[in-house]
């Protein structure tokens, strides 16, 4: 999940999500937590977060 395409994954199952000014991050990682992923890379946690680890736990359960 990022604002830019910018990670590189060789995986062949890997799937690349970015924002828009219509999808925004949070949306995004909703919308990852519904393929059941075993992993999740977000490129740059949004400043929002940053000092909100509860937003991150609330959404993936953890």
């Amino acid at each position: 999940i990022e604002d830019t395409r910018e990670l590189q994954c060789a995986a062949p199952n890997a799937v690349f999500l970015c924002t828009s000014e219509q999808v925004d991050m949070t949306r995004l990682l909703r919308a990852t937590l519904r393929l059941r992923p075993d992993r999740i890379v977000v490129g740059e946690v949004p400043r929002r977060w940053r000092s909100s680890r509860p937003a991150i736990q609330s959404l993936t359960g953890h």
